[in-house]
């Protein structure tokens, strides 16, 4: 994920596009710093949050556990220590510990979701799966025309259940229901009447244009 501070404004862009800027370990981690970073720089007015290349997020990647990304830096063993510790006194099974990686996963999205500053979005492509929550965690969405919003392959049981609630705080109960259970590939129209996105332009230089000056306003 590409940083860059500019004034009061901070842009993150994620920087895969040869895989679709699926988030891998690396991503997520790259996500967490900057979560943390935005949490601890109130001087810093406005966070806008992007992708490189055709797409905005191809969802969680399948290839790996991407959830390891997320421990804390060098504390693997502390952290094997301790969940053996918790397996052996009987607070956990085996099957549960082997889950407690993807149990920082809420705490990523609700810390994205939570940043002192206004978050934009700037779908430069499609969101997929979990890169819903880019798009539903921000609190404005400038999308590109042309650009899809999916859920993923519910009907294989990848449910993106953890971006689910930051997804139903923008379109509500039943146009969430209707998303998740239909799998619905969303237009950029529909996703507008459903109150995902805010705005859509016709380029990406427009995009960034319509960015700009949102941004200008609120900088002010």
């Amino acid at each position: 994920v590409k940083c860059e501070l500019g004034g009061s404004i901070a842009y993150f862009t994620l920087n895969r596009p040869e895989d679709g800027n699926k988030l891998t370990a690396g991503i997520l981690a790259a996500l967490a710093d900057a979560a943390v970073l935005l949490h601890g720089r109130p001087d810093l007015r406005v966070a806008v949050f992007s992708g490189e290349g055709a797409l905005l997020c191809g969802g969680g990647d399948l290839s790996g556990d991407a959830c390891v990304g997320l421990m804390p830096q060098g504390g693997a063993e502390s952290c094997a220590a301790l969940i053996t510790n918790a397996v052996e006194t009987g607070s956990l099974s085996w099957e549960q510990a082997a889950d407690v990686p993807k149990l920082l996963l809420p705490r990523l999205w609700r810390a994205l979701a939570s940043v002192p500053q206004f978050s934009i979005c700037l779908a430069n492509g499609s969101a997929m799966g979990e890169g819903l929550g880019l798009v539903a965690c921000c609190d404005y969405t400038v999308a590109l025309e042309g650009s899809f919003f999916s859920p993923g392959d519910i009907t294989q049981g990848l449910v993106p259940a953890v971006v689910m609630p930051y997804i139903l705080a923008k379109m509500g109960t039943g146009a969430t229901k209707r998303l998740f259970c239909t799998c619905e590939n969303m237009t950029v129209q529909r996703a507008i009447t459903q109150g995902l996105v805010d705005e859509v332009a016709p380029s990406l230089e427009e995009a960034r244009k319509l960015v700009a000056s949102l941004c200008e306003r609120l900088t002010e």
